[in-house]
């Protein structure tokens, strides 16, 4: 299983309509931001404390801080399943429709370490296992006051954003678990030891696994920060990662890429490409990293010789992951090569039929094909599955817009208003059909929430001061045709 493995990156290239703006800012934002969900609250708000404790055995060949480190890690998970059980409770009684894997994720992404207060004790020990030990003893807290956005900002995320920290939290705990079982071992060997020479061998491999856990340990700081935006503390914990583990290649490789995604969120493209390609380097076969390139390489548009060769690359070392075809159907959207997207969204569906996305982009294509009726079908069932992000809403009006059904197209419009109040280019795009059919003051009110939101666009200057003429406010009508002409 590959870490933070589904990361989606959105292209709306493909989404321009002739006749309709279309604003390319204003994008399916609920892939990065997620969906809106039912607001939930959390009762008699106060403070939540979980004290956890951890030990860590120091060897000869291993260094204090590494056993330091080592025992603040145990302590501060075991502190977390603490928290965890208490967030177990919360999630269910405002059915937050969060699984037990899922809570571990979101836990360890909002709970605080009270790091100036962590206590350290460094017992001596004289025996075979080691010279020391060290043991760490850490309080967390749930401030249930900020628990309510926590939750909602967590739900916000679109199911596959939130299965990739669950699989990144997962997987990271998996490495940490296999790490600890190992060291069990050699210190159960050692115990059972009479040759020197052995224990130095079995100590130096102790040395080095708890050095990797300390570099798991890096990892997942950065990971958590990621997950609440805190991109630059991210990348200071990966660039920490990246010095501890620096002769391990793969690893390496591994903190290069993760380094690379906290730059694409930052929009350094340049940064991200750098360490992306960097990865690769390092470890030709990790599939991850050329998907991320991939992405990276779309947003910079150099679609074809980068994004797509990448994106094949993926596909060739993960050739059952949906994700990859989602993604390379997006790049042959933005060149245009819609045959060659909807094949991809097709294999995208084949391997899970409740891939929403790929209905919504496939959707989309069908429209750019004119294919109307398999548009339609796609975005509905879109909608279905994501019955509350309101771009499937909006995206479907466009397409009954161009087989004028203006009516259906009106409502959808206005579904997608009551959602999002302030979804610009369906004001602008409402306000064209209460134009057309007559509806003067209701045109005006849509195209004035168009300018409201979006002030430097002329062409709802323009439209308004059409409207304006129409009702004989010729007044109104010349201070928009201005602005137009001024823009």
């Amino acid at each position: 299983m590959y870490i933070n493995k589904r990361l989606r990156a959105t292209i709306l290239s493909s989404v321009m309509s002739v006749g309709l703006v279309f604003v390319p800012t204003i994008c399916p934002a609920n892939i990065v931001d997620g969906l809106p969900l039912p607001v939930m609250s959390v009762a008699n708000a106060e403070l939540q404390k979980y004290t956890g404790v951890g030990e860590s055995i120091i060897s000869d060949r291993e260094t204090l801080e590494i056993g330091k480190q080592g025992a603040k890690m145990q302590a501060i998970r075991n502190a977390q399943e603490q928290a965890g059980v208490f967030l177990s409770s919360q999630t269910v009684v405002k059915n937050a429709r969060m699984q037990s894997d899922e809570i571990m994720a979101f836990t360890a992404s909002v709970v605080h370490i009270d790091e100036p207060n962590i206590k350290y004790e460094l017992i001596p020990l004289n025996d075979a296992l080691g010279t020391a030990k060290y043991r760490a003893t850490v309080i967390v807290t749930i401030d249930t006051d900020e628990l309510n956005d926590k939750i909602n900002k967590w739900l916000e995320r679109d199911s596959q954003q939130r299965a990739n920290l669950v699989d990144q939290n997962n997987e990271l705990q998996r490495i940490i678990d296999e790490q600890a079982k190992r060291i069990a071992q050699l210190e159960q060997t050692i115990a059972n030891s009479s040759g020197t020479q052995n224990k130095v061998e079995i100590q130096n491999e102790i040395a080095a696994i708890s050095n990797e856990t300390l570099y798991v340990q890096r990892l997942e700081e950065g990971d958590k920060l990621a997950a609440n935006g805190d991109y630059n503390g991210a990348i200071a914990k990966y660039n920490e990662a990246i010095s501890i583990n620096s002769n391990s290649a793969k690893a390496y490789a591994e903190a290069y890429n993760r380094r690379g995604l906290a730059y694409r969120h930052m929009q350094n493209y340049k940064a991200a490409l750098s360490d992306c390609t960097r990865a690769i380097q390092l470890n030709p076969k990790y599939a991850l990293a050329y998907y991320n390139r991939g992405i990276v390489y779309r947003y910079l548009k150099n679609y074809d010789v980068s994004s797509i060769a990448d994106l094949s690359r993926y596909i060739q070392l993960e050739p059952n992951d949906p994700d990859g075809y989602n993604a390379r159907g997006l790049s042959y959207a933005a060149l245009k090569n819609y045959n060659a997207a909807i094949n991809d969204y097709n294999k995208t569906l084949q391997l899970d039929p409740n891939y929403s996305l790929a209905y919504y982009y496939r959707g989309i294509t069908y429209r750019n094909l004119q294919n109307y009726d398999m548009s339609v079908a796609d975005l509905t069932k879109y909608i279905q599955l994501e019955p509350n992000d309101p771009d499937g809403y909006h995206a479907r009006g466009l397409t009954y817009y161009d087989v004028n059904k203006y009516n259906e197209a009106l409502a959808d419009y206005t579904k997608t208003i009551q959602m999002d109040s302030n979804y610009a280019v369906a004001y602008y795009n409402r306000g064209l059909i209460y134009k057309d059919f007559g509806q003067y003051n209701e045109a005006i009110t849509d195209f004035s929430n168009y300018i409201r939101l979006v002030p430097n666009d002329k062409d709802g200057y323009e439209q308004r001061a059409a409207c304006y003429r129409a009702i004989g406010d010729d007044v109104n009508a010349q201070i928009d045709t201005n602005k137009y002409n001024q823009l």
